[in-house]
């Protein structure tokens, strides 16, 4: 059998056991469905309103919160060969981002507004890696810090679907790591105060009226020093 894929149709979180789904097209009883890379028990499904009732935590996984959008899969134990080591998040709303290793995905269709919360002492060497699933630049903000230990409180994606970031914590503050496809901007706290118009304002200052203060009338002024009268 193969594998049905549809979405969340609105966000659970880890005891919920009857959600609804986006399509229950090839929802089976008994068969298996993977939101994120939680796996869950099909104990019944409605085909018309697409509300399904599973037992959550299946295959050795955790019941977690999952966001609206999370992928959602469903098939037999045996068509989902691979079962990844980390967990995967999803965000499909702004909001904030569990702090947890894995990878966090974010399926907003439209810029997300995403925060972070420092890491803790004890949180040391914890790694999340975010990676945009939609094109848009979405905006990870902290609630207290910076990153890198800066002034940056703020990154920006490109808006390039595969943009990622991978970030570390270390001593309370999150470290990044890499960045991998598009680019990312770091964002103050403030304003910048850097302006456009700095850069006119040098192009401004070379004035074209320095060239004609050479004047050809010093030539003139030589030519007639030379007098006809002395051989009178």
């Amino acid at each position: 059998m193969a594998i049905t894929s549809t979405t969340l149709a609105a966000a659970i979180n880890n005891k919920e056991t009857e959600f609804k789904v986006t399509s229950s097209t090839g929802f089976t009883v008994d068969y298996f469905v993977k939101v994120d890379s939680e796996m869950m028990l099909l104990k019944a499904v409605d085909t018309t309103t697409y509300w399904v009732r599973v037992e959550r935590g299946q295959c050795g996984t955790l019941a977690v919160d999952h966001a609206i959008l999370a992928p959602t899969d469903c098939g037999l134990a045996g068509d989902f060969g691979y079962l990844p080591p980390w967990h995967l998040y999803g965000y499909g709303a702004d909001g904030a981002l569990t702090v947890g290793p894995g990878i966090h995905r974010i399926f907003k269709a439209s810029a997300a507004a995403l925060t972070l919360r420092a890491p803790r002492a004890d949180e040391d060497g914890l790694t999340m890696t975010i990676v945009a699933g939609t094109a848009y630049p979405h905006t990870i903000s902290l609630d207290s810090g910076a990153f890198n230990n800066t002034t940056d409180s703020a990154i920006q994606l490109s808006g390039v679907i595969g943009d990622t970031i991978k970030l570390v914590a270390q001593r309370t503050y999150w470290v990044i790591l890499s960045a991998g496809y598009g680019t990312y901007f770091l964002l103050p706290s403030k304003s910048p105060s850097k302006s456009p118009s700095v850069s006119a304002s040098k192009s401004a200052s070379v004035s074209p009226s320095v060239s004609p203060s050479v004047s050809p009338s010093v030539s003139a002024s030589k030519s007639a020093s030379v007098s006809p009268s002395v051989s009178s």
